[in-house]
């Protein structure tokens, strides 16, 4: 049997053009030995997409902050 999980969302009137999974985003290319969650790897995605002037809305569960 699964278990039931509540999550928070915290809504916006921002209107957005582009939704990415943070959390794959933030494990990319991240199985190795060393390898670690990296927040880096989203704001790089972000920046990029703001900077060709789309409006990305990010979701990642608060555990990865």
């Amino acid at each position: 049997m699964s278990k039931t999980r509540t999550v928070s969302i915290k809504y916006t009137s921002r209107e957005f053009d582009s939704i990415l999974d943070g959390a794959n985003i933030g494990h990319h290319n991240q199985n190795w030995q060393s390898g670690k969650f990296d927040l880096g790897q989203i704001k790089d995605i972000v920046d990029r997409l703001e900077s060709d002037g789309r409006r990305p809305l990010v979701v990642l569960r608060e555990h990865w902050l």
